[in-house]
C-alpha cells in the first residue's frame, strides 16, 4: 500500500484508487483487502464509503495488500459489516483511497469528489455505532439504531399493522382529554378519522431519533454532501440497510408525512417530518435541487455556494474550511475558486470574499451575509459566543464564514440603499490583506450614555442596573429621548421646532431612528403617509407615557410604543440587539456591540449600509471593520448623491483601506 500511494496519480486523466474489500465467511477475522488504481473507463463498479471523519479518536487495524495499516475506528467497524463472504466489494474509501500526507492530493480531491459520487453505484452512509473512547459521550448502539431504521421503514412501506397500531394509540392517548370535556368515544373516534391522526410512542420516539435525527453523520458536511450528490443511498447501522429512496417516497407523500404524529413533550406536539427529521428532510431537499441542477433546470444563481454555505451553517464541524470543501461540490458558481488544503483559514476566507466581490461587484457578502467578520471585538464574542481564532491571518474586511447563532443583522432583502449600489471591480487587493474602498466617512460615534451599553460585558448589557432590557422595552424610547434630546421636542411646535439635518424636526428624526425608518414583517421603508399619520400619534400620546413613568415607575405593557401595528413589530424587532446614539457631528444612529465612542460610520461604494469602522493601532488611515450601524437621513445614497448634506456636514468622498 505504502508504495501505491507514494506515486502519484495522474490528475489530468482522472486517475483514482480503489480498495477492494476481500470477504470472508468468519465476522471476526481480520479485515483485509488490496487497492488499485484506476480510472472511470476501466474501473470496475464500486460503492462510496461515507462515515464521520471527526467523531472517533480510535483506530482500527486492517491489511491491505498483506500490510497492517491503522484506520479510524468508523471505517473498520463499517468494512466489518460491508464485507461479503463469497466476492469481493470494490469500495472507494478516502482514508484509505487518497493519500493523507499529500496536500495537493487533498486538494484535487475536493472538486474531483463531485465526479466520484457521481460515478458510483451508491454513497454507503455509516449511522453507527461510532466508536468513541473512554470518557466521551456515547452513541446510540447497533441495536438501537437499528431499531430506528427498521421503524421507519416500515413507516415509508405503509405497514398496515404498524399505522392500525398507530391509530389505537393515537385514540388512546387523546381519549382521557376529550373524555374530560364531556366527548363520548364515538365521536372521538369519528374525529381521530376524520384526521388520520397517527401517534408515534414516545418509546418509537426514540428509536426514530436514534437513526434519524442522533447519529453524527446528520451533522457532518462530508456526509451531507456524499448524500446529495449519490444516485443511490443506502443508510446502514451494523446489519440493518434502509434505502434512501424509501425515505425520498415517504417525504414526497407530504399529505401521509404530516400524519405521523409524536406524543406531547417540552416542545410540543409535531409530525415526525419536523421533530426528528430536520436534517434529513434539508439533505432530502438540497438533494432534489442537484438532481434538478444535473438536469439543468435549475438558474444557476439559485445553487450559489453562499446559498449552499447559508443552508447547513449550522452543521457543527471541528475545522470551518470543511464548510467551504465539502459545500463546493453543490454550488454550481465557484469553478474560479483556488482550492489548496495548504491555505490557512484566514487565507481562504480572504480569498472567497475577494472572488466574491469581483463576481458580484459590490460588498454584500460583507454587509448582507449572515456571517460576520471578524476584528478585535467581535459582534459574536460580545454577545457571548467564541469563534476559531483562524490559523493565518483573516483580515476584518473578509467574511467569516464559520456558524454564525445571529443569523442577518439586516433581512436578505436589504430595504436601504447607503452606499453606491456597486463598487470598482476587480477590487484593488494590497499583499492579501488590505482592501482599498472608496466611500464617504459620515462622522465618530459620541459618548454612548446608556448603562446596559458596554462592549466588553458580553451578555451583561441586557441585564444592568435598572432591569433587563426586554422589561424595559416600552419604555426605552422614552430613556433615550431624556439621555440625548429634551422632552420638549416633543411639545415645540412645526413651527417653533429645530431642525435635524434632513431638514425634518428633531423629534420625527429621533422615532424614525428608533424602528430605522422601517415597517416589518415584511421589512419595508415607511412611506410618507405612515411617517405623517405616526409623528401627530406619538407627539399626542407620548407625554402621558412619561406622565405614567413618574407616576407608575413604568409604561402599562398593554400600550404599545407605536399606533402602527407595523412600525410597532419594527421596533420589537429592534429594540433588543440595538441602541440609540449619535455621532459627534449631531447624527442619530442605531448601533449593536462592540461599536464604541470614537469608532467611525462610513458607507462605501457597493455597499447597502453603513460600516462601523475603527482605526488600527500604529496606523490611522488604516481600519477594520467593526459591524454595522443605522444613520438616519443617509440609508439611500445621500452621502454621495446630496450635495447640500456634503457641504453642510463637510463630506467627502475618499479611499478607506480596510485590514
Amino acid at each position: 500500500m505504502a508504495q501505491e500511494l507514494e506515486t502519484p496519480l495522474d490528475f489530468h486523466s482522472q486517475q483514482f484508487r480503489l480498495f477492494t474489500l476481500s470477504p470472508s465467511g468468519d465476522k471476526d477475522s481480520p479485515i483485509e483487502g488490496s487497492i488499485q488504481r484506476t480510472n472511470f473507463n476501466d474501473a470496475a463498479p464500486f460503492e462510496v464509503l461515507s462515515y464521520v471523519r471527526e467523531s472517533s479518536k480510535l483506530m482500527n487495524l486492517i491489511y491491505i495488500d498483506q500490510e497492517a495499516v491503522l484506520v479510524p475506528a468508523n471505517v473498520g467497524a463499517a468494512l466489518r459489516r460491508l464485507r461479503y463472504h463469497n466476492e469481493p466489494r470494490h469500495l472507494w474509501v478516502d482514508f484509505i483511497c487518497v493519500d493523507q500526507r499529500s496536500l495537493s492530493e487533498r486538494s484535487f480531491y475536493i472538486r474531483f469528489m463531485k465526479t466520484i459520487l457521481r460515478k458510483c453505484v451508491r454513497v454507503l452512509v455509516w449511522l453507527g455505532p461510532n466508536l468513541t473512547p473512554p470518557g466521551e459521550p456515547s452513541t446510540a448502539s447497533e441495536e438501537d439504531v437499528g431499531k430506528g431504521l427498521q421503524l421507519m421503514e416500515r413507516v415509508c412501506n405503509k405497514d398496515p399493522s404498524l399505522l392500525q397500531d398507530l391509530e389505537l394509540q393515537g385514540l388512546e392517548a387523546y381519549r382521557p382529554y376529550r373524555a374530560a370535556d364531556g366527548i363520548t368515544d364515538p365521536e372521538l373516534e369519528a374525529k381521530i378519522d376524520l384526521h388520520v391522526t397517527r401517534l408515534v410512542t414516545l418509546e418509537q420516539q426514540q428509536d426514530l431519533e436514534n437513526a434519524l435525527q442522533n447519529p453524527p453523520a446528520w451533522k457532518d458536511l462530508w456526509t451531507i454532501r456524499d448524500i446529495c450528490l449519490a444516485p443511490q443511498v443506502h443508510l446502514f447501522a451494523g446489519s440493518h440497510v434502509v434505502d434512501w429512496a424509501k425515505i425520498e417516497d415517504f417525504l414526497d407523500d407530504g399529505s401521509y408525512a404530516k400524519t405521523i404524529y409524536g406524543q406531547d413533550h417540552i416542545w410540543g406536539k409535531g409530525w415526525i417530518l419536523s421533530l426528528m427529521m430536520k436534517m434529513v428532510a434539508e439533505i432530502y431537499h438540497q438533494r432534489q435541487i442537484m438532481r434538478n441542477v444535473l438536469a439543468g433546470s435549475v438558474v444557476q444563481s439559485e445553487q450559489s455556494l453562499l446559498a449552499v454555505m447559508e443552508q447547513f451553517r449550522f452543521v457543527e464541524t471541528a475545522d470551518p474550511r470543511n464548510l467551504i470543501h465539502s459545500m463546493i461540490n453543490l454550488a454550481t458558481d465557484m469553478d474560479d475558486l483556488k482550492i489548496d488544503y495548504g491555505d490557512s483559514l484566514g487565507r481562504l476566507f480572504s480569498n472567497l470574499t475577494e472572488l466574491l466581490i469581483n463576481r458580484d461587484e459590490n460588498l454584500n457578502v460583507i454587509s448582507l451575509g449572515p456571517w460576520r467578520s471578524f476584528s478585535a471585538d467581535t459582534f459574536d464574542r460580545c454577545y457571548g459566543y467564541s469563534i476559531t481564532s483562524p490559523t493565518g491571518e483573516k483580515p476584518s474586511w473578509a467574511a467569516n464564514f464559520q456558524k454564525s447563532p445571529h443569523g442577518r443583522l439586516f433581512p436578505h432583502n436589504c430595504p436601504y440603499k447607503a452606499g453606491r449600489p456597486s463598487c470598482e471591480v476587480p477590487c484593488r487587493v494590497i499583499d492579501g490583506k488590505v482592501l482599498v474602498a472608496k466611500g464617504v466617512k459620515l462622522g465618530r460615534v459620541g459618548k454612548i450614555k446608556q448603562s446596559d451599553y458596554d462592549y466588553q460585558k458580553g451578555m451583561d448589557w441586557i441585564n444592568p442596573e435598572g432591569g433587563p432590557r426586554v422589561m424595559r422595552k416600552d419604555s426605552l424610547p422614552v430613556e433615550y429621548l431624556d439621555l440625548y434630546l429634551d422632552r420638549a421636542v416633543l411639545t415645540e411646535s412645526d413651527a417653533t421646532t429645530q431642525e435635524y439635518v434632513t431638514g425634518e424636526s428633531y423629534f420625527r428624526a429621533f422615532w424614525r431612528t428608533l424602528v430605522m425608518d422601517c415597517g416589518s414583517p415584511p421589512t419595508i421603508r415607511l412611506t410618507a403617509r405612515q411617517i405623517e399619520s405616526e409623528d401627530a400619534i406619538v407627539r399626542a400620546e407620548w407625554p402621558r407615557r412619561i406622565l405614567d413613568m413618574e407616576t407608575h415607575g413604568s409604561v402599562s405593557v398593554k400600550e404599545p410604543c407605536f399606533s402602527d401595528r407595523k412600525i410597532n413589530m419594527m421596533w420589537n424587532t429592534v429594540y433588543f440587539n440595538w441602541t440609540f446614539s449619535m455621532t459627534e457631528n449631531g447624527l442619530y444612529v442605531m448601533l449593536v456591540p462592540p461599536a464604541r465612542e470614537g469608532d467611525i460610520i462610513a458607507c462605501l461604494d457597493g455597499c447597502l449600509v453603513p460600516l462601523v469602522l475603527r482605526p488600527t493601532e500604529g496606523a490611522k488611515e488604516h481600519f477594520e471593520i467593526i459591524t454595522f450601524a443605522y444613520v438616519h437621513g443617509f440609508m439611500d445614497g445621500e452621502a454621495t448623491n446630496s450635495l447640500f448634506l456634503q457641504e453642510k456636514l463637510g463630506l467627502q468622498e475618499q479611499e478607506i483601506w480596510l485590514v
